[in-house]
């Protein structure tokens, strides 16, 4: 393993105090996939709706959460039925390993199995929407799934990942230079200040201090951190998916070389909003990605 990951487990129950409602005052459900480990899916549904359902995938220590506020309220307004799970060991989510041990494929197989449940309650293939760890993971699930549809946010090639963001981590937070000199890289998804700053840069809001100290409090498995920068590769999908990648323009996750790769690798479609950071579904301008994307799958799906 390249680096000390170990440290990135924290608390494997952090719950989000926030719970969205749609503008019909909609409660949000909770479901529930059979297999074990059980997987805990957010949705918002309607039997009116006649689009296909969009399956939204969340990034490394974050959860439902991360699309819970304003994404699937927003989507959800717009026509689609919405799901966002918690991979295992997150949210109420079971584990069947060590937390530490959970890795990209058993991501891809928590993916398949929201599918299958999704594809079972609509009766239609959904849209992925990956953010983050959640578009690798997305990415790796084209690897062995076809899909007619992929979102990806805040990431594109993330084979370009670290240099930038050890950079911009050291210009926020100079003392992370020594835990990268040793290499532990723990800080990642352990320092509060380091992820408000990587998901949001300067932004202020209640919300997102709270955000940040439960992407602290829940960390991220060593072992999907070890794949995404080992055995992770852009590209290589089954079939011919029509993908949209949207990032931001301060985003060091996503600097131009990751997006012409991801761009190239599979003819991809490009949103990058400007003055936005890596957290794509809770930042100030959300609303400008969130109605990039309908108008884009408005496109795609007529």
């Amino acid at each position: 393993m390249p680096g000390n990951y170990g440290k990135f487990q924290k608390n494997l129950r952090v719950q989000n105090i926030f719970n969205p409602k749609n503008s019909n005052h909609m409660e949000m459900l909770k479901l529930r996939t059979k297999e074990a480990p059980s997987i805990e899916v957010s949705a918002l549904e309607s039997n009116e709706s006649s689009k296909r359902p969009i399956v939204m995938a969340h990034g490394a220590a974050m959860g439902s959460w991360d699309y819970e506020e304003y994404f699937m309220p927003c989507f959800f307004e717009n026509g689609y039925n919405v799901y966002a799970l918690n991979w295992r060991g997150y949210g109420s989510s079971e584990l069947d390993k060590d937390y530490d041990a959970v890795n990209l494929e058993d991501c891809v197989t928590d993916l398949r199995r929201v599918v299958e449940m999704v594809k079972s309650r609509i009766g239609k293939d959904p849209i992925i929407m990956g953010h983050s760890q959640g578009g690798a993971v997305t990415q790796m699930y084209m690897k062995e799934y076809e899909l007619e549809t992929v979102i990806l946010l805040g990431m594109a090639d993330f084979a370009y990942l670290m240099p930038p963001v050890i950079k911009f981590a050291i210009s926020r937070k100079p003392e992370i230079a020594k835990r990268v000199e040793n290499n532990d890289f723990g800080w990642f998804s352990d320092d509060k200040d380091f992820e408000k700053a990587f998901m949001f840069g300067d932004e202020t809001n209640p919300k997102m201090d709270y955000w940040a100290y439960m992407m602290s409090k829940q960390g991220a498995s060593g072992a999907t951190v070890n794949d995404v920068m080992t055995i992770y590769k852009v590209g290589e999908a089954v079939g011919n998916p029509k993908v949209f990648i949207v990032t931001g323009s301060e985003d060091p996750a996503a600097i131009p070389e990751s997006i012409e790769s991801g761009i190239k690798a599979y003819n991809a479609d490009n949103l990058v909003i400007e003055g936005m950071y890596h957290g794509v579904p809770n930042s100030k301008d959300w609303k400008l990605a969130a109605d990039g994307i309908n108008n884009w799958l408005e496109k795609q799906l007529t």
